[in-house]
């Protein structure tokens, strides 16, 4: 995989990338439907002339996307969903985006996202084969930075909403520790899972973005040395396919032959209670923040929200503090396994992005890790047999994300595959 990062520090370069995004937009924007909103040339070298002078911009007037339950000041938020379609501009930027913004990224536009975050899906497609989901909920910006609109866009996970859609799409996917980056000015899901991700073609310019929005002592970490890794296939409720498989044991194949030898493990934890666990805490959340929703825009949900916000309508204030405690006590019994590597290798998906375009996939390979609050990232492998991205995922423990880029981008130069 060529690891040249796609972030230039030369404006003079700005016009070309803005010629390529708008060569992109005009090329694929019609079988890939990635964009809900776009901004004009005109605005973006706006946006790039009032950066601040004289402060360091290591990303360099990168233009990049942004998933549409994020807000982006002068831009419409309407999260995927008819409740929104006449939602005016938001006046002010998400932590996120203003942090992006003075690092001297611009953003050029809203990405689709499936209904509040959740799993009715948007119109996109998969850049590799439009019949096929792009994965969700972030679907848009994954789809943008595979089908090469913008070198980077920003998503959220709740349950799997950043790792499945990088690994159906063929990028490379981050998922930070729960609270590593401030959620402020992103529409909340579920407060106990939500977490900031992005997606780019390579571990080194997610690294670059991590060092612009987490805290510098997450920042300073530098590995070097033989990484202690675990591998791990224990999922959960869910069946993993052949191909799958193979692609986690050629990883493992590719660290032994590097004098690597990562070690089989298992947690002392039932992953298909804790599946339970997340869902009950997840809904009862989700009936809670989208009070505004269900009561004056329920003839404008999907049937996916809708079910799941009356799921969580149905789990009582008491089962929800009990469901709560219990994934605390699971947690510590999972943390005291996972504290003994540096990183877990597990399987990304169960499979290829499957046909079809009235679900977004599968999570049940990232619920566990959005539980537990760790920083996962999907490390792109080779094509399936149809033709379609596969890989793995790397996961470790909470607070612990640029150690966990750190080592992701050691096994990405052994993979060395990247899609042209």
């Amino acid at each position: 995989m060529n690891n040249t990062s796609d972030f230039s520090q030369s404006d003079s370069l700005l016009r070309d990338r803005i010629a390529r995004f708008k060569d992109r937009i005009q090329t694929d924007e019609p079988r890939v439907r990635a964009w809900v909103w776009t901004i004009s040339e005109r605005k973006i070298l706006e946006d790039a002339s009032t950066r601040p002078v004289g402060e360091t911009s290591p990303l360099g007037s990168t233009l990049f996307g942004v998933k549409d339950i994020i807000d982006v000041a002068g831009m419409p938020t309407r999260y995927g969903s008819r409740a929104y379609e006449h939602a005016t501009v938001a006046p002010a930027d998400a932590a996120c985006v203003a942090l992006l913004r003075q690092a001297g990224a611009i953003p050029v536009g809203k990405t689709v996202t499936a209904e509040l975050a959740y799993a009715q899906p948007g119109l996109t497609r998969n850049p590799w084969n439009p019949e096929h989901t792009p994965g969700g909920s972030s679907s848009g910006s994954a789809a943008a930075v595979a089908a090469g609109m913008v070198p980077f866009a920003l998503g959220t996970q709740t349950g799997g909403s950043v790792i499945r859609p990088a690994a159906y799409c063929g990028v490379v996917g981050f998922k930070a520790s729960r609270g590593a980056v401030s959620m402020s000015g992103i529409k909340p899901v579920s407060e106990s899972f939500d977490s900031l991700g992005w997606f780019t073609r390579s571990v080194r310019d997610a690294i670059n973005i991590g060092r612009v929005l987490m805290e510098e002592d997450l920042c300073s970490y530098d590995f070097t040395g033989i990484p202690k890794l675990g591998v791990l296939t224990q999922v959960g409720p869910t069946t993993v396919d052949g191909e799958s498989a193979e692609a986690l044991s050629g990883v493992v194949q590719l660290l032994e032959r590097s004098g690597i030898h990562p070690k089989w493990v298992q947690l002392p934890i039932n992953t298909e209670q804790l599946h339970i666990l997340q869902r009950k805490i997840m809904t009862h959340e989700m009936y809670r923040n989208f009070a505004y929703e269900r009561l004056h825009a329920a003839d404008r949900l999907g049937k996916l929200t809708l079910a799941a916000i009356r799921e969580g309508q149905a789990v009582t204030t008491t089962e929800y503090v009990r469901s709560l405690n219990q994934l605390r006590l699971i947690t510590a019994r999972a943390t005291d396994e996972i504290i003994r590597f540096d990183a877990l290798l597990t399987y990304s998906a169960p499979g290829p992005a499957p046909k079809g375009h009235t679900h977004t996939g599968e999570s049940s390979c990232n619920r566990v890790w959005s539980a537990l609050g760790c920083p996962a990232l999907h490390l792109p492998t080779g094509l399936s047999n149809n033709g379609l991205p596969i890989g793995v995922q790397l996961v470790a423990m909470p607070w612990s994300d640029l150690r966990l880029l750190e080592i992701g981008q050691q096994i990405e130069r052994l993979i060395n595959w990247r899609a042209q």
